[in-house]
């Protein structure tokens, strides 16, 4: 397995235009053992200061946001010319997979599951939308990109809201 930091690379899970996105083990500091979700600035873009504001900006936004509901920023920086953001791996799918699956099944997702994961998303929304950043500022933060991918439902029945890098 590489090693990138104090992260063991397990495998990709995706790539974007701005980043990829890796499961990978924590194998020093506080979360050593733990899984996490480990998303890299491309290296095409490591130069580009408009994707560098972006990506450290969605890390900034990770560490001011403490929700059950919302995916955890465990650790962010730069080793070499590469920028990572490090987030709580969370067990299960994105709801696009499990909305893809009951497609394919020809089963509806049940109505009493469906609410809950809104309402968890619409707790997780009103949090951000109500925090403040550590200087008391009132964030106002609007998420700009709730899609099924950036919905994570665990197999302990979670809801996690994910990907601020587009966030207002």
């Amino acid at each position: 397995m590489a090693r990138f930091g104090r992260y063991e690379i397990v495998s990709l899970i995706g790539r974007g235009g701005m980043a990829e996105v890796y499961r990978a083990r924590a194998v020093e500091g506080p979360y050593a053992g733990h899984e996490v979700a480990l998303k890299r600035l491309l290296p095409a873009h490591s130069q580009d200061l408009a994707y560098v504001d972006l990506f450290t900006g969605e890390a900034d936004l990770g560490r001011w946001l403490d929700h059950p509901h919302v995916v955890r920023l465990i650790d962010a920086g730069v080793i070499g010319e590469t920028y990572y953001i490090a987030m709580e791996w969370v067990d299960g799918r994105d709801l696009a997979s499990i909305l893809y699956r009951c497609q394919e099944l020809r089963v509806v997702l049940p109505v009493e599951f469906a609410v809950y994961i809104v309402n968890c998303l619409l707790e997780a929304l009103a949090y951000a939308h109500a925090a403040f950043s550590p200087t008391g500022t009132l964030l106002r933060l609007v998420h700009c990109d709730v899609t099924p991918s950036n919905v994570f439902v665990s197999r302990a029945g979670e809801i996690k809201l994910g990907d601020f890098g587009v966030a207002r």
